[in-house]
């Protein structure tokens, strides 16, 4: 299929849609157009101050920060300019000219929107709208200040049955394109919300003021499991949790002290949402909002569908577990060339040979010592729930057994025990003294040897066809801590690739090999990452 760049034009359409429709917690051009549409149908001088908004903000980003297009064109850096036109309509449709202050306003907002939201993302909280909360806030002051009405409308016609239904079910679609089990959960409980603020109250509220609880509560409750958190197993519990402490300061905001003569606006909804994000680990919260670990998990179910994903490990996973990178040579005799080590060297030559397993046997200490880190074991458990069918590693320290990981394809072997080159027989470790002073031998008179690829060896064929077999057959590969430097790593990421299987690759740096359309890299440290995914798809403790 021909893929065709978007034009400028089509950039910024989607841009400007994009925008609107995250008012709603919606992420795509089409969900933007049926919010649009639904806000026209229910207030028209609304739905024009949010277009408008959404257009000026569009232009601050593009033109006068001259940001990257990939910095707007999903609409997250524009949505504030549109929350605020939305609210501006009592404004707009009074007087024209006060568009020239809905943009000094979303000027104003967008000066400080950016600290906000980085302050925000660094305690793993979503940023949501408050940069322009506070500008409409502000702005409320001004107005009342001038002795000004900011919510009167100038021009307002009521919207007939008719207008409110269709309202209502282009706003349903675009929630539904997005999410269905999603909508469904939040429609239940604005209904339930809805019901409630109308009998509860002392003097029974207008409908119009009921039908703005209840979205403000079908918003707070689709939030999370259709858009902050897609995917976590207690998306919809925290959904609900939130939901209610909305209702709640909803409520209570006309009896709270000093807060009285402010409108609530957003408040209560951003308070919900945050109240239950302080509920998950800090430091697992901006993980949770990454797209990407989002994506990875969503991958996860579905390849447990097909049997399970496949990982590739390298030396990044174990030094959290306090191990050397064995490629990287920490073991190694310093000063001694690198080419004494080559398996043409063990075979030929003494004093290789002695390097060889004095350098191997160093290592081995260290690996015997070193406990599975939080990565290993949430691999395990991730298998053990069927998420992982098969984990091919690079590594030689055993930490994967060490951790219960089954289903392990060594490829450069395990430094636990030793082998004859001859007969392929397993020994334990000797004792230094046997290599010190005469060369370690098997009983068939055989070169005893770590049982660890040396460099310039080639993999064993069983081995090998082991991994292949694997990744034959696989629907989803992850790649865990290594810069894919040698080619047998590199062979078998190509291999999936060829059946366009998505690869993720989970490092703190780049990759030594190129990324392809179907590749996702997540810049996070194995065992940070692993163990928040494991929080986010729902493992217990006790799988870990």
């Amino acid at each position: 299929m021909l893929a065709f760049a978007k034009t400028p034009w089509q950039t910024y359409a989607s841009a400007w849609l994009n925008a609107q429709a995250q008012v709603v917690f919606l992420s795509t051009p089409l969900q933007g157009f049926l919010f649009l549409l639904a806000l026209t149908l229910y207030s028209p001088w609304s739905a024009a101050g949010m277009a408008l908004g959404a257009l000026m903000a569009l232009f601050i980003c593009a033109n006068v920060l001259r940001q990257h297009p990939l910095e707007w064109s999903n609409g997250f850096n524009l949505f504030d300019g549109a929350v605020i036109g939305l609210l501006w309509a009592g404004l707009l449709s009074r007087d024209m000219q006060s568009a020239v202050l809905l943009a000094m306003a979303i000027g104003a907002c967008y000066a400080m929107r950016f600290r906000m939201v980085s302050t925000a993302y660094s305690y793993g909280f979503p940023s949501l709208g408050v940069a322009s909360l506070v500008t409409l806030w502000a702005a409320i002051y001004v107005t009342l200040y001038f002795g000004g009405d900011f919510w009167s409308m100038g021009m307002r016609t009521e919207p007939s049955s008719l207008s409110l239904s269709l309202a209502g079910l282009c706003l349903l679609a675009a929630m539904l394109l997005h999410n269905i089990r999603a909508t469904l959960f939040a429609l239940v409980g604005a209904v339930l919300a809805g019901a409630a603020y109308f009998y509860v109250q002392d003097v029974q509220p207008s409908l119009a003021n009921t039908l703005v609880l209840g979205f403000t509560v079908l918003l707070v409750l689709f939030s999370l499991p259709g858009t902050l958190l897609p995917g976590h197993a207690r998306a919809y519990p925290l959904a609900a949790l939130a939901g209610l402490i909305t209702l709640g300061l909803e409520l209570a905001w006309p009896h709270l002290s000093g807060l009285s003569h402010l409108p609530s606006l957003m408040a209560p909804m951003f308070l919900g949402i945050w109240l239950v994000f302080a509920l998950i680990k800090r430091q697992h919260r901006l993980m949770f909002l990454d797209p990407g670990v989002q994506s990875l998990a969503q991958h996860l179910r579905n390849a447990k569908a097909q049997g399970g994903a496949v990982v590739l490990t390298g030396a990044g996973i174990s030094t959290a577990s306090g191990i050397p990178d064995y490629t990287r040579g920490d073991w190694l005799e310093p000063g001694v060339p690198l080419a004494t080590y080559n398996y043409a060297g063990f075979i030929y030559n003494r004093y290789s040979r002695l390097m060889y397993w004095n350098s191997c046997h160093r290592f081995f200490k260290t690996a015997a010592l070193a406990p599975a880190n939080p990565a290993h074991l949430t691999l395990t458990a991730l298998q053990q729930a069927g998420f992982v069918r098969t984990v091919i590693t690079q590594n030689v320290d055993g930490l994967h057994h060490k951790a219960g990981t089954q289903s392990t394809v060594e490829l450069h072997g395990n430094i636990d025990h030793v082998h004859c080159l001859l007969c392929g027989a397993s020994q334990a470790w000797p004792e230094p003294a046997v290599w010190q002073h005469n060369d370690a031998v098997c009983e068939c008179s055989g070169f005893l040897k770590p049982a660890v690829i040396a460099f310039g060896e080639d993999i064993s064929l069983a081995t090998w066809l082991q991994a292949q077999q694997a990744v034959s057959t696989c629907s989803l590969m992850l790649v865990i801590g290594t810069q894919v430097a040698v080619t047998s790593a590199l062979a078998l990421i190509e291999q999936a690739r060829l059946r366009q299987v998505p690869c993720f690759f989970i490092m703190p740096g780049y990759p030594a090999c190129v990324l392809t359309a179907n590749d996702r890299l997540l810049f996070y440290k194995a065992e940070d990452l692993l163990p928040a995914l494991s929080d986010y798809m729902g493992l217990s403790k006790a799988q870990l």
